[in-house]
């Protein structure tokens, strides 16, 4: 697809009829313009200033007496480590008379005076540099031995001390007294992460400004929006704003008039900066970044967020053990270095944050009977906010003393992989999960939004935490939950190696990638195959695979599956190119094979040992015999190698998303486990299945995959 680049708002346009018009109009870039304009014009009443050497003795009032000279200076933006400010004037004639000077004496020092330079497409808002430093943990995390210990060590690298608690408290308290010179009594409370022991060294600062003087201002006193909000920021300096005057305005111009007065304070402090209201979320703030360390998301009056924290506070109180915060920050750390907080925007449309993920995770604990079930007080200590109890009740926990944190963490991400999710609702409140009509039956008046995932917020009842996840991102967790699972096989008790594995797959799909893989559902790559084994005697072998393990058979009647050159990125022919046409999946081999392989242990003893292929076809040829043949999905397959690595491509032409990713994990396991046996034979095609194993055996297939609730 063609695109158009805006160069106002820094995007690309679909190169179709009418995309551009409506973009051209639309709210957006209307308000890009608008924005465009106004910096160009500060950009004109503006001068840049530098001088040799860091001093902190030159400050922004200094700065505007030197400066005053040129005319009246409306603002100096000036950070004391820092060897250069920007001086706005007043009227534009100003910044000429000062930049025809070009020099100036400030101090000891001869600063050069320079326009004001404004790029509007690196003004984009960043945040401040994470202080967690992944590879160099991961790196130390290689030298540590034991789960339970690179567990420990990690929360001491990455886990939130009292002292910086602290000293993001002091911020807090350094923005209330700036707002006392413009409200009545006003009080920022600090809620989130940075106030539990599950936050980290780069938590945000959610702070809220609470709204609570004491004696309630007569309707007839109080000013109205049109006042609030255009009236000059001096005028409530000297009548300050009263609690019931900013209540009677909707949340989001709440947050525009405080973003108003917050502009105004950062006008003469400069430990405030990247101060931008944000309106169209779903809990409207302010945010800003303060001495150049930490974001602060300030909203207006969001006590249910405080009351959130309270509880998470209170339940990591009541484990007496320590273990919940242990996992919390563990599976917290997971989803940090697999890039699921992170994920592209245009692909998946939103990420996971770490209120959700700990939810999740508690409700799964609660169903385990380790966590108890969310509950409220006695009627007598009820408490309520916006509209919804806030109160809550928690008794000691002990039934985490005698958990293993890794059996915890890896059980979870199989229950991730096997539970159907998007059929249900993860309730705190219930302490397990509920399928969506019985939640719908107990829940008939509560307006909750479901999506791909549902998980309910145990206060406010109504709110999906979880509802902007799409399917895609969805099965972005799940994948790297599969990926994590068949790490942990390969090297047990090890935490490091659960870590960038859905990082590094992505990276194995998009590197080297042929005109073949551009569309792929999904492509997987075997590496190590020797160099001897040619492209065609490979796709025999996952054609046998597919066939006598996995019972995913070819739909068309083609016996020799043609093959075509790849290219590479110059054009030229280079690795041979299989395709295997289009199968069907007539079962799911993948579901059940261990209650059938301990089945034939117990009738078979002489196979108990026996971890070869020919017992793996034999579990298939049992569970296919107590299943009628069914077809469940259609996909192709094709094949293509490289050197020493061989790709299998994939692609979903009707087949659920689940299954095949489940299909494509078996088969890419029982390759590795079983490439060397498949080599010795003489050919993939004319292998035989052993005769050693009995031709019938009475088993119990079981149709379903088995509960996870068992863990």
């Amino acid at each position: 697809m063609d695109w158009i680049d805006c160069e106002v708002c820094g995007v690309k346009i679909p190169k179709e009829e009418n995309a551009n018009k409506k973009h051209l109009e639309g709210k957006k870039h209307l308000k890009a313009l608008e924005y465009q304009n106004e910096m160009q014009q500060l950009a004109k009443r503006s001068v840049f200033v530098k001088w040799p050497e860091v001093d902190n003795s030159i400050t922004p009032e200094l700065v505007t007496e030197i400066f005053g000279q040129f005319g009246p200076v409306s603002r100096v933006n000036h950070h004391p480590e820092t060897k250069y400010a920007f001086v706005e004037f007043n009227e534009e004639s100003a910044a000429g008379r000062a930049l025809e000077q070009k020099e100036i004496e400030i101090r000891q020092f001869k600063a050069t005076i320079s326009k004001r330079r404004v790029n509007l497409h690196s003004m984009t808002w960043k945040r401040p540099r994470k202080k967690i430093d992944v590879d160099a943990i991961l790196k130390d995390l290689a030298t540590i031995d034991g789960f339970n210990s690179q567990i420990t060590y990690l929360i001491r690298r990455i886990g939130i001390t009292e002292e910086d608690t602290k000293e993001r408290q002091t911020y807090v308290n350094r923005i209330e007294e700036e707002l006392k010179k413009y409200f009545l009594t006003p009080k920022v409370r600090m809620f989130g992460s940075s106030l539990t022991p599950i936050g980290t060294i780069d938590s945000d600062v959610d702070a809220c400004l609470v709204l609570n003087d004491l004696e309630p201002l007569e309707q007839s006193q109080q000013r109205d929006k049109i006042t609030l909000l255009t009236a000059d920021v001096e005028m409530f300096k000297e009548r300050k704003i009263h609690g019931d005057e900013l209540a009677r305005l909707q949340p989001a111009d709440q947050v525009r008039f405080v973003s108003k007065i917050m502009n105004d304070i950062r006008k003469h402090c400069n430990w405030i900066d990247h101060q931008r209201p944000i309106t169209d979320c779903r809990c409207p703030l302010v945010q800003m970044v303060v001495d150049k360390k930490f974001v602060v998301d300030l909203s207006v009056d969001n006590l249910l967020g405080c009351a959130k924290t309270d509880y998470l506070n209170d339940m990591l109180r009541q484990d007496k053990s320590g273990n919940l915060r242990k996992i919390l920050l563990a599976l917290r750390f997971w989803f940090e270095t697999n890039g699921l907080f992170d994920l592209p925007t245009d692909k998946y449309k939103a990420s996971f944050n770490a209120y959700m993920i700990d939810l999740l995770m508690i409700n799964r604990l609660q169903a385990l009977a380790m966590v108890q079930p969310f509950a409220h007080h006695l009627d007598i200590y009820k408490k309520a906010a916006n509209g919804w109890r806030i109160d809550f009740f928690q008794q000691e926990n002990h039934a985490l003393f005698e958990v293993n944190i890794d059996v915890v963490i890896l059980k979870f991400f199989a229950y991730i992989v096997q539970f159907d999710i998007e059929k249900n609702v993860f309730s705190l409140r219930n302490g397990a999960p509920m399928r969506n009509d019985c939640f719908d039956e107990f829940n008939p008046k509560l307006p909750f939004k479901k999506g791909a995932l549902n998980i309910q917020d145990p206060l406010e009842a109504s709110h999906n935490v979880a509802q902007n996840i799409t399917h895609k991102a969805l099965v972005a967790f799940r994948n790297a939950c599969k990926l994590s699972l068949a790490m942990a096989k390969k090297k047990k008790d090890d935490y490091r190696v659960l870590l960038r594995v859905w990082d590094n797959q992505k990276e194995a799909h998009e590197q080297d990638m042929t005109e073949f893989e551009k569309d792929a559902f999904k492509v997987v790559t075997i590496p190590d195959v020797p160099d001897a084994m040619t492209t065609e005697t490979f796709a025999s072998t996952v054609n046998f695979i597919l066939e006598m393990v996995m019972h995913i058979r070819r739909m068309d009647e083609q016996a020799e599956p043609p093959c075509k050159k790849a290219r590479n990125q110059e054009g030229q022919e280079e690795n041979i190119f299989v395709d295997l046409k289009e199968y069907g999946v007539y079962g799911k081999m993948w579901v059940g094979r261990r209650n059938v392989r301990r089945q034939l242990e117990r009738q078979n003893p002489a196979i108990k040992n026996d971890k070869g292929f020919d017992t793996e076809v034999w579990v298939s040829v049992q569970i296919a015999a107590a299943m009628p043949p069914q077809l469940i999905g259609r996909i192709s397959v094709s094949v293509l190698k490289i050197d020493t690595k061989a790709k299998i491509i994939f692609n979903n032409i009707d087949c659920n998303a689940t299954d095949l990713n489940n299909a494509i994990h078996f088969l890419e396991t029982t390759i590795q486990n079983h490439l060397n046996y498949i080599l010795a034979a003489d050919a993939a095609l004319s292998m035989h299945i052993s005769n050693d194993l009995p031709q019938t055996v009475q088993l119990t297939i079981p149709q379903e995959i088995p509960s996870s609730s068992n863990f």
